[in-house]
């Protein structure tokens, strides 16, 4: 193709044709641009469209991701609810109705302490990498780099409760067990005398103000997980239909 313009080219100039070599000149020329802009036009299309292709692929690792850790979140926040529940009839109900075994599932409830512990592999892989830094939803890039400073508070006051638990209900569970352990976390049967005399050893427990106070100070812990727990699952719900709709 060069050859055949260089002919031509040098015919007109054999000719004498001056005026018609350099508009053909020009016209040659405008031509390769036209050429290389069509290329670059083409280059940057495939460039947008891998990124595309690539950023749809990010989205669906993200989206499952987030479903699975709304589903972990979800599990989490009821057993909270259910220790919450647990601690509030233990203050607050007439126990002397409850059977022994009732009573055995309230003080376990009261006592274990569980965390929310989400996979973030998708969503550190795509922070390290800036592949996050290059999504087209700019609202959903923006509220994701704020994601782990809510998933971090949210988790520090767990981890406040769970001192909480391990400092004195734990320590008293060892150091003043007027009810062996093994019975009330069903690791053996009770023996006769201790199925007549336990029931009433709980309700002396339940009735002692420095084990109150230190039920009390847990459901401080437990509601301020609550309340934060709804503006976290409302941004993990939020962001998760940002992704999905972004996906479809």
């Amino acid at each position: 193709m060069i050859k055949f313009f260089r002919k031509i080219r040098q015919n007109l100039l054999s000719e004498g044709k001056t005026g018609k070599y350099f508009k053909y000149a020009v016209g040659e020329i405008v031509l390769v641009v036209i050429g290389i802009l069509i290329a670059l036009y083409i280059n940057n299309w495939n460039l947008n469209r891998l990124q595309e292709i690539d950023e749809l692929k990010s989205l669906k690792f993200l989206k499952a991701e987030f479903e699975n850790n709304i589903l972990k979140f979800d599990k989490n926040q009821n057993l909270q609810k259910k220790r919450l529940d647990a601690i509030n009839e233990i203050l607050f109900a007439d126990l002397s109705r409850n059977d022994l075994n009732e009573i055995d599932s309230l003080y376990k409830l009261a006592f274990y302490s569980w965390t929310y512990n989400p996979s973030f592999s998708t969503y550190n892989s795509l922070v390290s990498s800036g592949k996050i830094n290059q999504f087209s939803n700019d609202s959903l890039k923006i509220r994701l780099s704020k994601l782990k400073d809510l998933v971090t508070d949210y988790q520090e006051d767990e981890e406040n409760l769970w001192n909480h638990s391990k400092d004195y209900l734990f320590t008293q569970e060892i150091f003043d067990p007027k009810i062996p352990s093994e019975t009330k976390f069903n690791l053996r049967s009770r023996d006769s005398i201790e199925e007549s005399n336990d029931k009433l050893l709980y309700l002396e427990i339940f009735s002692n103000p420095e084990y109150r106070n230190k039920l009390a100070l847990a459901i401080l812990h437990l509601e301020l997980i609550r309340d934060e727990g709804v503006v976290l699952k409302k941004e993990l719900v939020e962001l998760y239909n940002i992704i999905a709709d972004n996906v479809k």
